[in-house]
């Protein structure tokens, strides 16, 4: 029994990556340490029996008994002790692969909203405050991102440890798959909210320099249409004609210098 149950022990694989088969892994093992619990009234005999034969026995004969004996003893202790450290890995290794598929999805949809929002907001806006409001918006996303790095990094770092851990794991490729959208979703939203950035900038520059031109422009042909507003009649004497032409002369040549700075 002792030899076929040490085999057993040998053979039983590392912790599992998934719950379940954590769990299938405990109840094996519960049935083992069952099993060696139910053979303990045998060690009980055996020691009891051995210990009555090294009194009837020759000298030698007896220490050969006694070490059968301490052999056996020793094996029986140290077939329970490897169960029970057993026991106590894949208890760590539920709590441990439970904490980590709930950290890795959260981290998952997380990152997921993020991605989805940061690529359905509107178009650069034309209006300088607008654009403001866009930055703003943009750079939000932005420290909502920073914030979560470092819990980033540590999902990361867990995946990595469970996939050198146990590469031959058929779990070990959901891992791997998850791990690699988790980097694309991460990849995704930095370059997404990096070139919003820029574009946001860029276009804030070009927007406040448009709109001051315009200002300045509609500032000038207000004030154009004032002055043609308050232009006399046609004169009949030829100097007033003269006086009116040069100052029709001017405005056109306002306009014309007004022209060209908003191109």
């Amino acid at each position: 029994w002792l030899g076929e149950t040490e085999q057993q022990v040998r053979s039983l694989p590392p912790p599992a990556l998934r719950p379940q088969a954590i769990a299938q892994q405990e109840d094996r093992t519960e049935m083992l340490l069952q099993s060696i619990s139910e053979h303990k009234p045998l060690i009980d005999k055996l020691n009891k029996t051995g210990e009555a034969l090294i009194k009837l026995v020759a000298y030698d004969e007896g220490a050969k008994l006694q070490e059968m004996l301490d052999s056996d003893n020793s094996r029986y202790d140290a077939l329970r002790s490897s169960l029970k450290a057993r026991q106590e890995a894949l208890e760590k290794a539920m709590q441990e692969s439970s904490q980590f598929s709930d950290k890795l999805e959260g981290m998952l949809r997380a990152l997921g909203n993020t991605a989805d929002e940061v690529n359905s907001v509107e178009p650069v806006a034309a209006h300088p405050p607008k654009i403001r409001q866009q930055l703003k918006e943009n750079q939000a996303f932005v420290d909502e991102v920073a914030k979560r790095e470092e819990a980033f990094e540590a999902v990361k770092k867990a995946a990595s440890d469970v996939i050198a851990k146990s590469p031959s794991d058929p779990a070990v490729r959901d891992v791997k798959k998850k791990l690699d959208k988790l980097q694309q979703l991460w990849a995704e939203i930095n370059d997404v909210t990096k070139t919003r950035s820029k574009s946001l900038s860029e276009a804030l520059e070009v927007a406040a320099r448009f709109w001051s031109q315009l200002e300045s422009v509609m500032g000038s042909l207000s004030q154009i249409e004032a002055s043609l507003v308050a232009q006399e009649p046609p004169a009949l004497r030829p100097d007033a004609i003269k006086r009116q032409e040069e100052a029709l002369d001017e405005i056109k040549t306002e306009n014309r210098s007004n022209e060209a700075k908003s191109r």
